[in-house]
C-alpha cells in the first residue's frame, strides 16, 4: 500500500483498502476529491451489507456542498439512514442545518415517514397493551374462579385409555380426568400435575 501512495496508483491504494475491508478509507477519498458519484457509488455497494455507518458521512459531505442537483442524493441518504436507524431525526437535522444550504424541505419526506413509523409503533403498543390488559382480566377471574366457585368434574372417560371412567378417578382443572390406577402408570417425579398437560408443556 505505500508503494502504492508512493507513487499515487489510485487504483491499487482503492483495491489494497477494499481488500483490507477499510470501506471507510474509500470513502474518505472519494469525499476528499468531491467526488460525488464515487462517493455514492461507495456507499450503494458497502453500506448496506457491510458498514451501514458510511451513509452517515455521506451525509455530512452532502450537506456541506449541497446544490439543488444533490436533492436525490440527500433524500436516497436520508432514507437509508431511516431504513438502518443510524441516527435520531434530531441528529440528522442539526447535521444538515449546520452548513445552512439544505432547507428542511428536502428532508420533509424523511420526517414525515419517521412520524409515521412512530405512530405506527405506538399504535402496536398500545394493541399489546390492550392484549396484555384482556389476558390478565381473564387469567385473575379463572383464578378466582377456581378459589371461590365449585368444580365439577363431568368428564365420562378415562385421558389415559379412553375407557369409561369409574372410581377411584383422578381429576384436574385442565378438565382431564383418569383411572387412578392409569394416573398411577404415568406417575414419574410429579404427582400434582396432569400427565397429558405436562407432556404438552415439556
Amino acid at each position: 500500500m505505500i508503494l502504492c501512495q508512493m507513487s499515487n496508483f489510485i487504483p491499487g491504494v482503492l483495491f489494497l483498502y477494499e481488500k483490507s475491508k477499510m470501506y471507510k478509507q474509500i470513502l474518505t477519498h472519494f469525499i476528499q476529491r468531491k467526488d460525488s458519484e464515487n462517493v455514492m457509488q461507495t456507499c450503494r455497494k458497502y453500506a448496506d451489507q457491510v458498514y451501514p455507518k458510511l451513509w452517515v458521512d455521506a451525509l455530512q459531505y452532502f450537506a456541506q456542498i449541497f446544490t439543488h442537483e444533490q436533492k436525490d442524493n440527500i433524500t436516497e441518504i436520508l432514507g437509508k439512514i431511516e431504513q438502518h436507524q443510524l441516527l435520531p431525526p434530531l441528529m440528522v437535522i442539526e447535521i444538515i442545518s449546520k452548513p445552512g444550504k439544505v432547507t428542511l424541505g428536502v428532508c420533509r419526506e424523511y420526517l414525515m415517514q419517521w412520524i409515521k413509523t412512530q405512530q405506527e409503533q405506538i399504535d402496536e403498543n398500545e394493541r399489546l397493551i390492550d392484549e396484555y390488559r384482556e389476558e390478565y382480566e381473564r387469567t385473575r377471574k379463572h383464578i378466582d374462579d377456581i378459589q371461590h366457585k365449585p368444580k365439577v368434574f363431568q368428564a365420562t372417560k378415562c385421558t389415559a385409555c379412553s375407557h369409561l371412567l369409574e372410581l377411584p378417578s383422578v381429576h384436574f382443572m385442565c378438565n382431564h380426568s383418569f383411572h387412578l390406577t392409569c394416573f398411577e402408570s404415568y406417575i414419574t417425579d410429579n404427582d400434582q400435575e396432569c400427565p397429558s398437560c405436562l407432556q404438552e408443556n415439556r
